[in-house]
Parts: structure tokens; C-alpha cells; sequence
């Protein structure tokens, strides 16, 4: 992770949230590259981010060691409104899945003035409302959707360049399926034209087809 320093847009994006008396002491660009977390299940919540680029997937561990997908962000979102208002521990991670920009503002040194804000808490709430019916959504998709349709959602926003390369055990796991049924269906998805075996992984042959498959589930 690595910082920077805010740029014009940055600060008409506070604005919009009625954050526009933080100033560049109170907020820092945050730079995360693929693979890092932005925030992991269990520890504190250092800051509340606003997302501006890259894309980045939340999941959660269960007990029995596995991990489920729940949404994937894109190039925006909030992370830590819900440590923010419960002063708790990260309840999921969140990987990029790209380079991610983020603002973060300090939570341990901010949250009073956050929460004393009464602009923004009215834009939080909305936001939790939304979250909450997305996360239901994913819930449903999760148990009733066939493997299919959450496989080229998860394809469509995780590959890059046309190239999705991702381990695929672990993509079995986060889907909650088996890795057999998980081969299959890539199969089937070659067989129909939509993909393409490569050494490194899978090339979408068919993007728009992809995508009606899809349906845009996942979405924060």
C-alpha cells in the first residue's frame, strides 16, 4: 500500500459526501496493488475508504475454513461504514483484484467528526440500506443461481485483458461448488464458444455473450 496526495476531483468527490472540511492532512490516497487486502476479516478498520479506481472482491471465511464470495467492487464503494458505526472489527475481507485507488480518512482520529456529520450520515444510511439489499440479492444468487451464471459474472470481473487466469480451487470454493463441477462448466462454456483453453488460464472468446450470461450479478 502506498500513498499520495488528492487531486481536484478527489475533493469535489468529498464534497458530494458533505466531507469537503476534511482537508489533505485529514485525507490520504491510498494505492493498493493486486492481491493486497483493504481490509481483512478480524482486525481493526484503519480507514474508511471511498473507492475511485481498480476492482477489488469481498468474501468471508466460515468455520469450516472455506471462504464465500459476497460482491465485488468497481472503480467505487465505501469500506469500513459498517466499522464506523459499530467502532467493531472488519466482518469480511476485501482483495484487489486490480491496482486500487482509494481516499482513506483515519478512523480512530476522524470517526467523531464523521459520525457528528449529519450530511454524510444521511448519505451512510442510504448507502447501508442499498448494501444490505445487494448483500440479500448475492445471498439468494449464491443458493438459487446456477454455478453458469455466477462463474461469467465472476469472469467478467476478474480477468484482464480478455484473460482470466485465476486459481481455479479457490474460485471453486468461493463459488461454493466442487472443482469437477467447476471444470465442467468451464467446459461447457468453451464448447459453446465463449471461451478459449490457454496455457495461462481461459480467453473470453465471446464477451457479449458473457455477459447476458452473467446477468451482473455480484455488483456492490
Amino acid at each position: 500500500m502506498s500513498n499520495g496526495s488528492l487531486t481536484v476531483t478527489m475533493k469535489n468527490e468529498l464534497q458530494k459526501y458533505g466531507l469537503s472540511e476534511f482537508e489533505d492532512g485529514d485525507v490520504r490516497v491510498l494505492k493498493f496493488e493486486k492481491g493486497q487486502y483493504l481490509c481483512r476479516e478480524g482486525f481493526p478498520m484503519e480507514y474508511l475508504l471511498f473507492m475511485i479506481s481498480g476492482k477489488a472482491k469481498a468474501f468471508m471465511n466460515v468455520s469450516n475454513g472455506k471462504s464465500l464470495l459476497l460482491a465485488f467492487y468497481a472503480k467505487s464503494g465505501i469500506l469500513g461504514d459498517i466499522e464506523l458505526m459499530t467502532d467493531g472489527m472488519c466482518t469480511t475481507n476485501v482483495q484487489a483484484l486490480t491496482e486500487v485507488t482509494c481516499m482513506g480518512i483515519p478512523i480512530k482520529h476522524c470517526g467523531e467528526r464523521l459520525r457528528s456529520n449529519v450530511t454524510f450520515m444521511n448519505f451512510v444510511g442510504t448507502h447501508l440500506a442499498r448494501k444490505l439489499d445487494r448483500c440479500a440479492r448475492n445471498g439468494a444468487i449464491n443458493i438459487l443461481l446456477p454455478l453458469e451464471t455466477r462463474l461469467c459474472s465472476y469472469i467478467l470481473m476478474t480477468s484482464e485483458d480478455g484473460l482470466f487466469n485465476e486459481n481455479l480451487t479457490e474460485v471453486a470454493e468461493l463459488l461454493g461448488t466442487s472443482y469437477r463441477h467447476l471444470l465442467r462448466t468451464f467446459d461447457s462454456l468453451r464448447k459453446d464458444g465463449i471461451l478459449e483453453k490457454a496455457a495461462r488460464g481461459y480467453f473470453i472468446k465471446d464477451g457479449i455473450e458473457l455477459q447476458i450470461r452473467a446477468q451482473d450479478f455480484y455488483s456492490v
